[in-house]
């Protein structure tokens, strides 16, 4: 399960009104947060790792969150359980499933404007588009005053 934090008071997980958020969040999906979070890293990534549990219809769950905080104030927690009262992160199993997790970081940002020569193409055919519809209002008028004044000149 992933879930997504916006708007934090800092980027860092080591702030303890981030660790309270996230405790608050954790406890609002139902889980029950056993001791204190360990700091780890894996690659640059740092992260924060919760050991939880909670009660479901199908028995006990046991549960590993991580933490991650992303660009803008704004972090990610990653839920991995499993069923039984064995501790997952002693797992090995279980962590290769959490290792495995990745966030790509793009290596440009994502424009919210159309770039490159489609865009070209777009903005020729939208002023060509406006210039053909003036154009046709403009004939259309024309043709009106003609219609209308020349019937009058010609009665």
């Amino acid at each position: 399960m992933i879930t997504y934090l916006p708007n934090m008071p800092s980027s860092d997980i080591r702030n303890p009104a981030v660790q309270k958020r996230i405790k608050e969040l954790l406890e609002t999906q139902g889980w029950t947060i056993e001791g204190e979070p360990k700091k780890i890293e894996r690659g640059r990534q740092p992260f924060l790792q919760y050991i939880t549990q909670r009660q479901d219809v199908a028995g006990k769950l046991i549960g590993i969150a991580r933490v991650t905080p992303r660009p803008g104030k704004s972090l990610y927690v990653i839920t991995a359980y499993g069923k039984g009262g064995a501790d997952r992160a002693e797992d090995p199993d279980f962590m290769r499933v959490m290792e495995t997790f990745r966030f790509i970081d793009q290596p440009l940002p994502i424009a919210d404007h159309p770039t490159g020569p489609p865009a070209k193409i777009y903005r020729i055919a939208m002023f060509g588009t406006a210039g053909a519809i003036a154009l046709l209002l403009f004939a259309f008028a024309g043709t009106w005053f003609r219609v209308r004044y020349g019937a009058q000149y010609r009665a």
